[in-house]
């Protein structure tokens, strides 16, 4: 419980601080390390309101966004059921 505390909050301050292809990976390290890591959800909302811009491109749509990003963690999540070395 602990560690997922001192994870989560190193996590949310990477957000903020660090650019997203270093936060990117310690997210999905999170989602390899702990059961339900609901955060990296959390993390893909704050990253499209902070990082998104207004345009004509698919990707910055506010309907598209959260559901690649719901689709990525439930991908990810049947995934590491497969994954021989995750097996416990």
């Amino acid at each position: 419980m602990v560690n997922r505390v001192v994870f989560d909050m190193v996590f949310f301050i990477s957000i903020f601080i660090l650019p997203w292809w270093i936060t990117l990976p310690i997210a999905i390290l999170g989602l390899f390390i702990f059961n339900n890591f609901y955060e990296f959800v959390i993390y893909g909302m704050i990253t499209f309101s902070i990082y998104s811009y207004e345009g004509d491109r698919m990707i910055t749509s506010k309907i598209l966004f959260p559901i690649i990003i719901l689709l990525c963690y439930f991908i990810i999540q049947t995934l590491k059921h497969y994954i021989i070395l995750y097996r416990k």
